[in-house]
């Protein structure tokens, strides 16, 4: 599943800073949310922008943030993987600079990281249960110093990286198909919506 789809999201998230910010948006939808209902979310937020009816509370921040600032953080994105940084700080040295949007934590960060370029992921609610995960490693006080927003994201990432990318898409769009089974006929349906919900104007993929 993610070997197949995960190239294809990358390729449409790294083609413009249009594209980056629909990624991001996408992640943000997700949040409190059903994953079947993201994909109208996206299309009415394509219609509307800003003005959705599910561009609320800080998801509105986001959105204003990607209007002012998609071109420099699609630029800041390609720096960081233009670099001869290694994989591992490149990963970190992205985190860090998803974090500065606002609405993203730790998880919805390495979400985006995720579909942009394969790597890290999101420890959500139900890999929070899957794996034993304490939520205190998820959250970053507003108060943090430098020091702890750094051992912060070090952890996530190394959390990440222990399990492996592929591994939480996969089982993560196993367990949504299990969970929903009246929306997603598999969890390869579940992994391929990912790309309709960014891609498609009508109709999203079905088994």
């Amino acid at each position: 599943m993610f070997n197949y789809i995960n190239p294809k999201i990358n390729a449409f998230a790294l083609a413009s800073p249009d594209n980056l910010a629909d990624v991001v948006a996408m992640v943000v939808l997700s949040i409190q949310q059903p994953w079947h209902h993201v994909g109208h979310q996206m299309q009415d937020y394509k219609k509307l922008g800003i003005k959705s009816r599910f561009v609320w509370g800080n998801k509105k921040k986001t959105i204003q943030y990607l209007n002012k600032k998609k071109h420099v953080l699609f630029g800041s994105f390609l720096a960081v993987l233009n670099s001869n940084k290694s994989i591992e700080d490149k990963n970190k040295s992205l985190l860090g600079l998803l974090l500065h949007v606002p609405g993203l934590g730790l998880a919805k960060a390495g979400f985006v990281i995720q579909l942009v370029v394969g790597q890290v992921g999101c420890i959500d609610s139900h890999n929070i249960k899957k794996y034993g995960v304490k939520e205190s490693l998820l959250r970053i006080p507003t108060n943090a110093s430098p020091q702890l927003r750094a051992k912060k994201i070090d952890d996530y990432v190394a959390l990440c990286a222990s399990i492996g990318c592929a591994s939480l898409w996969d089982n993560w769009c196993n367990l949504i198909a299990d969970k929903q089974p009246k929306h997603f006929s598999s969890g390869d349906h579940v992994s391929r919506v990912h790309l309709d919900y960014l891609t498609n104007a009508g109709g999203f993929a079905h088994a």
